[in-house]
């Protein structure tokens, strides 16, 4: 049973420090001062995870084991913000300011810095709100430009042809349905849940034909690696004319556990790094079949954005001893305002540094590494939020609505990884309606993401959305 209850988020117990403004160079802005982005020395805004935008200092350790008491602060959902206060400089310091007397009380010096001034505090809150700026994301160590007053252009470009909505229950031209034979000459049996497979036309192989494979390496400069892996498909349900947000969350939870049991298993070959669970929902995702699945590869390196993602985890637990996901989990619960709904298990959220225009990330309150952590009570509340997330996704332009989206779990290379915190990405291309998407184009593949609409103001919209299907099922 999934508490829907919301209880005060406690932060008494957190030794925060307030943040500090530094200017491009490094120094401490004197009080009264407008807020700068945190920078590296040479000016560039190269930041590393010791150097985030603002320091959460110590707080209670956290159990992986313990599945109840140990879970970031079990709030549930929030359909109005917490406050009308930004995560952003201001919030941090505010929702640290009780904690600072608590670490003076036990003799804490060690997180002690200068109060930030009020004035420095409205220029940074007016900067997140109306002003060009750039946000780090902490999981990456990339940045996005954020350019609030474009939101108020005219859009006169392309507009997207809508796809029909109506499928029937079973397509007997469809490669994935039951009993239907598959491009690869395959017969897919008259399954009732779901489905998995090894992919037709994978893009990883077991192994090399002559069971060896040479590496390439010129100068350093021509360099290429034999990459061996496998590919699987899972079929969510055997229905064609359905997707996750049309599901029962007992399917849904079928889902999950799949995801759970091949992450396992394949995780557990020798030959296996890291296994990527992912889902392209609709055409405008690149999706060539609208039957509802999704894929597995799971490959022997770890690919560059997990590896990425690893690195600064690692970075933050060998500084706090705490995920960095919990510490950024507790910081978004205080401010409330990009959360979009939340249960016991997992919060769902527009993430501070999102590029896409309704990006969310769903982060588990436990720092469990992968889903083979999890329970029962986890692996429904999982289920339980895609479920509501991807309905609130439907309404928001009154269509099946396209994402990409996907898992990062632990990489399986053998090494114990503390430092992870099992968490999914939803990254849909929808800008301004069913019809107009975000490319990325110009700038953005030249220099790096921008986006117009804060991730404030999404977060408000999707929060303010229906989680269920209107009589009928339609969105």
């Amino acid at each position: 049973m999934l508490t829907t209850t919301t209880p005060p988020v406690d932060l008494s117990w957190t030794a925060a420090a307030p943040p500090v403004y530094r200017s491009r160079g490094g120094e401490p802005l004197p009080d009264g001062a407008g807020a700068s982005e945190v920078a590296s020395e040479d000016g560039r805004g190269d930041s590393d995870v010791s150097q985030p935008v603002a320091s959460v200092g110590s707080a209670k350790p956290i159990d992986p084991s313990d599945e109840t008491a140990q879970s970031v602060d079990a709030t549930s959902e929030r359909n109005e913000p917490a406050s009308s206060v930004d995560l952003s400089r201001s919030a941090i310091s505010s929702a640290s300011a009780s904690a600072d007397g608590d670490a003076a009380a036990r003799g804490r010096t060690d997180d002690a810095v200068p109060a930030t001034a009020p004035a420095a505090r409205g220029a940074a809150d007016e900067m997140l709100r109306e002003q060009p700026h750039r946000r780090l994301n902490p999981l990456t160590g990339e940045w996005v430009l954020v350019s609030p007053h474009r939101a108020k252009r005219p859009w006169q470009g392309r507009v997207e042809p809508l796809a029909p909505v109506h499928r029937p229950a079973h397509d007997p031209t469809c490669y994935l349905c039951p009993g239907n034979e598959r491009a690869g000459g395959e017969r897919n049996p008259e399954y009732t849940g779901t489905f998995v497979f090894d992919n037709d036309f994978a893009a990883l192989r077991p192994g090399s034909p002559d069971g060896a494979a040479a590496d390439v390496d010129v100068d350093g400069l021509l360099v290429a690696r034999a990459e061996t892996g496998i590919c699987r498909v899972i079929c969510f349900s055997p229905r064609h004319d359905l997707s996750l947000p049309d599901m029962e969350p007992a399917a849904i939870r079928g889902v999950v556990d799949v995801w759970a049991e091949e992450y396992a298993r394949l995780g557990s070959r020798p030959d296996i790094g890291h296994v990527q669970v992912f889902e392209n929902k609709g055409e405008a995702m690149g999706c060539s079949n609208p039957h509802p699945h999704g894929q597995i590869w799971a490959q022997a390196s770890v690919p560059l954005i997990a590896a990425r993602e690893t690195a600064r985890m690692e970075a933050h637990h060998a500084r706090h001893r705490r995920t960095l996901l919990s510490d950024y989990l507790r910081l978004e619960l205080a401010a409330g305002e990009r959360i979009v709904l939340a249960n016991d298990g997992f919060v769902a959220l527009v993430p501070f540094w999102a590029v896409w225009p309704f990006e969310t990330l769903v982060v588990s309150r436990r720092p469990v590494p992968s889903l083979a952590e999890l329970g029962d009570a986890g692996r429904d509340a999982l289920a339980d939020v895609v479920k509501r997330l991807t309905v609130r996704y439907d309404h928001l332009f009154g269509i099946s609505f396209p994402y990409s989206a996907g898992l990062h779990q632990a990489p399986t290379d053998g090494r114990p990884h503390p430092e992870w915190h099992l968490h999914m990405h939803f990254l849909p291309p929808l800008l301004r309606s069913a019809t107009v998407r975000k490319f990325m184009v110009g700038y953005e593949m030249l220099g790096e993401p921008q986006r117009d609409a804060t991730p404030e103001s999404a977060a408000e919209r999707l929060r303010a959305l229906p989680d269920v299907r209107a009589a009928g099922g339609a969105a």
